[in-house]
């Protein structure tokens, strides 16, 4: 007899990033610290890492908008240059070209 197959349920997930929602605690401090301090960034650029599910993504969009920026994943998709403040997520993604703007 065969074992009994888990279904899959075609649910679409839509994470919310929203302040209420993130949960500040002593491993994240410091990066908190940083994306509230836009300002005093070295070169004007912020590097954010971590484990996966750690936060990050939540950070750059609480980040986002706050300064009225936006998130964008890489790989990087057309687009002109930022008329705004950018966040790129998962540049661990990005390639070629794409490595000048990091």
């Amino acid at each position: 007899m065969t074992g009994k197959r888990q279904l899959a349920l075609p649910f679409a997930h839509r994470p919310e990033f929203a302040h209420a929602t993130f949960l500040e605690a002593p491993s994240n401090e410091a990066a908190v610290a940083w994306l509230s301090r836009t300002e005093a960034w070295p070169g004007r650029r912020f590097a954010l890492w971590g484990e996966a599910g750690c936060g990050k993504t939540h950070l750059l969009h609480l980040w986002a908008a706050r300064v009225g920026g936006r998130v964008i994943e890489a790989p990087l998709p057309e687009f002109g240059p930022p008329f705004c403040p950018l966040a790129l997520d998962d540049a661990e993604a990005a390639t070629g070209d794409e490595i000048r703007l990091l």
